[in-house]
């Protein structure tokens, strides 16, 4: 059986207003199926899915985003 993996260093994250909530506070790489959470910066909302998923292809099932919150 293949191992796969998913590197968080891989998503196209912006760091000033997305924040990864990481397994083990330093975990870089995630198996098929695990999950890997996200939150948004004071002032930002999720614009998409609470967590991704890495996916059998090595790929995950969407990149984490936050945009600026309404006043």
């Amino acid at each position: 059986m293949i191992l796969v993996e998913c590197d968080i260093t891989d998503l196209s994250i912006n760091k000033s207003t997305t924040s990864v909530i990481s397994k083990f506070w330093t975990a870089q790489t995630y198996v098929y199926q695990e999950v890997l959470s996200y939150d948004c910066y004071r002032g930002y909302k999720k614009t998409n899915m609470d967590v991704i998923q890495c996916q059998h292809d090595k790929t995950w099932s969407s990149v984490p985003e936050c945009t600026e919150a309404g006043i």
